[in-house]
C-alpha cells in the first residue's frame, strides 16, 4: 500500500496516506488488491507505472468508483488535499449527490490540457507547428494541380457531321438557230443553172 513517492524514496505527505488509504477502500470494494506481483518489486514498479485499476463490480457505486480512483492518482497533486475533502465526498455518495472534490478521469484530462494551455506554448513550438502546417498545404496543392506531361485533355464526344449532297445545276445550253439563206432570184437561178450546164458538158 505505499505510495508511488514512498516507493521512489521522494518525501510522503498526507497525500501519500490518502494513497494507501485508497488501497484499502479497493480491495475491500473488489476483494483483491489494486496491484499484484511475484515479489515486492514488482509491486512497488506497479505503484510507481502501472496503470490505474478500476473496480468491475456493477453493483459498485459510479461515485464511489471516482472517489477510489481519485485517491489512487499518481501525481500527489491530482489526489485528494486532505482528508476532510475525502470525507465530504464520501458523504455526498451516500446521499446520492454530485461529488464536489474528486474528478473523473476525463475531467482530469480536461483539466491538465487547460494547464497546460495556461503555461503558453514556446516560441520555437509554434514556429515549428507553423512550419509543418505550411508544408502540408504545399504537398496538398502540388497533389491537386495535375503536371503538363501527365495531363490528358479530357475526349469530348465526337459528333458526326451530317453528309450533304450538293446538286449540280443544269445548265441550259440556248439553242443557235441557223441563218436562213436569202432566196435566189429569177436571174441568179438562171445564172446558176447555166453554169452548172457548162459545168456538165465535155470538153471540146
Amino acid at each position: 500500500y505505499m505510495s508511488p513517492e514512498q516507493c521512489q524514496g521522494e518525501v510522503v505527505c498526507e497525500s501519500s496516506d490518502l494513497y494507501s488509504l485508497g488501497c484499502v477502500l479497493y480491495e475491500a470494494l473488489s476483494g483483491h488488491p489494486p496491484y499484484s506481483g511475484s515479489n515486492s518489486f514488482q509491486v512497488m514498479t506497479a505503484h510507481v507505472s502501472g496503470t490505474i485499476p478500476t473496480i468491475e463490480r456493477s453493483d459498485v457505486l459510479s461515485g464511489l468508483r471516482v472517489v477510489v480512483d481519485t485517491c489512487l492518482q499518481k501525481s500527489p497533486g491530482d489526489r485528494y488535499r486532505d482528508a476532510d475533502s475525502l470525507i465530504e465526498d464520501l458523504n455526498l455518495v451516500l446521499h446520492g449527490e454530485r461529488l464536489r472534490h474528486a474528478q473523473s478521469s476525463g475531467q482530469r484530462k480536461l483539466a491538465s490540457i487547460r494547464e497546460k494551455l495556461k503555461e503558453g506554448v514556446s516560441p520555437s513550438c509554434c514556429i515549428g507547428a507553423f512550419v509543418v502546417c505550411l508544408v502540408l498545404v504545399l504537398v496538398t496543392v502540388c497533389n491537386t494541380i495535375p503536371t503538363t506531361r501527365g495531363f490528358e485533355p479530357t475526349q469530348m464526344p465526337h459528333a458526326e457531321a451530317p453528309l450533304i449532297v450538293i446538286e449540280k445545276p443544269e445548265v441550259k445550253r440556248p439553242t443557235v438557230s441557223k441563218p436562213e439563206l436569202p432566196k435566189a432570184t429569177v436571174f441568179e437561178s438562171r445564172h446558176l443553172a447555166l453554169w452548172d450546164n457548162a459545168a456538165r458538158m465535155p470538153p471540146w
